[in-house]
């Protein structure tokens, strides 16, 4: 049992029993974590943290008179009334035992590059899902910055699109939580993510992949239209393959200060990725080939991976920022990520998102099989 004293946990503490404690996409890392998948080490700053800092800065009574008499329909008024309770919470002070424990864990992780992710205690449930609905800061370095952006993830649970779901699902939002993992980053040539049921018709004998080069959050923003592959369950064949232009990727730029904002950017697919994929594309005219080998959710030795389960949301028709003038937003009509966001309220499977780091892929491990990029 974890105690409930400390704020910080690491994955290997915890799991599908701490949902509470660490939110959904903590409890998951945690399991992967015990399974002895090879996802990238990390911590977790537990909800009871949150918690205890809304309660120190006696947040939680003027949250609630901001909230109150709020019409979720109007989203200028959302939007207005979310930014002031996020700004309330980001100016709020840290308790000096918090970040330091914070910054310790930090410290043990081994510093560098770090993932800085939001976990809600509501999230990944049967009857309803808050996954994907606050931030995630990626290529976080430093102590102080890691901190900021953890404090950052606490006020993202006030976003207006959270406020909005929570409010039509009949939640109380002052007791929902947030965790916050935070976890070694990878630096991906290439990253994607999986469908294990194919989401548009629910037919569960198919994989659905969309990938992109760079970092993942080309796709889950909807800013990149990424390729789309079709695959077989059984036989682990492509069935069918859309591949689109990507010219520009996410990713860290040289320079960053390691601030939790600002700290990637669009920057152009290298010439070397784009002719490697081209070679690969006139190769797979042949005939079929398989996506991965069998036992995909074993990595090969010595290849590192970032790995994390996530669940589609069904609210392609709830309000956001871009509304207001403000930027797009996943599932925020007229994007090009609208449509595959529309697409996906048709069910709601799990998902895998894995990532390609540099310099990663095992001797003799082609692109294509098992951890490894399918055709890109």
């Amino acid at each position: 049992m974890v105690s409930l004293t400390r704020s910080v946990v690491w994955f290997s503490e915890v799991g599908r029993d701490d949902l509470g404690l660490v939110g959904g996409k903590g409890a998951n890392l945690g399991e992967l974590t015990r399974a002895s998948i090879p996802v990238p080490p990390g911590f977790v700053v537990t909800a009871d943290t949150y918690f205890r800092f809304i309660q120190i800065n006696a947040l939680e009574p003027l949250i609630k008179k901001d909230l109150f008499g709020l019409d979720v329909h109007d989203s200028r008024q959302l939007n207005e009334r979310a930014a002031f309770i996020r700004q309330r919470i980001i100016e709020a002070p840290m308790p000096p035992h918090i970040a330091g424990e914070i910054m310790d864990a930090y410290r043990e992780l081994g510093e560098g590059a770090v993932a800085v992710r939001s976990s809600a205690t509501a999230e990944d449930l049967p009857e309803a899902s808050f996954a994907g609905q606050q931030s995630t800061f990626l290529n976080v370095v430093g102590p102080e910055n890691v901190v900021k952006a953890v404090q950052a993830c606490w006020a993202s649970l006030f976003e207006g699109r959270a406020i909005f779901y929570r409010e039509e699902a009949g939640y109380d939002h002052t007791k929902v939580g947030l965790a916050v993992p935070v976890q070694r980053m990878v630096q991906s040539q290439k990253s994607g993510v999986m469908f294990t049921v194919e989401p548009v018709t629910s037919d569960a004998t198919k994989i659905t992949i969309e990938a992109v080069y760079g970092l993942g959050e080309g796709i889950v923003s909807g800013e990149i239209s990424p390729d789309l592959y079709l695959v077989n369950k059984e036989s682990l064949q492509i069935l069918d393959k859309t591949v689109v232009p990507q010219p520009r990727m996410i990713a860290r730029p040289q320079g960053s200060d390691g601030g939790h904002e600002g700290a990637n950017s669009y920057m152009d697919v290298p010439e070397n990725l784009r002719k490697r994929r081209n070679s690969r594309q006139r190769k797979s005219r042949t005939g079929p080939h398989r996506a991965f080998r069998r036992g995909a959710l074993r990595a090969p030795p010595g290849h590192r991976v970032g790995l994390r389960r996530r669940q589609v949301l069904p609210d392609a028709g709830t309000p956001c920022d871009h509304d207001e003038g403000g930027p797009r937003r996943p599932g925020c009509g007229g994007g090009r990520g609208s449509r595959r966001a529309a697409q996906r309220t048709a069910c709601e499977p799990r998902r895998w998102r894995w990532d390609h780091p540099r310099g990663a892929r095992p001797s003799g491990h082609r692109h294509g099989q098992a951890w490894g990029c399918p055709g890109l």
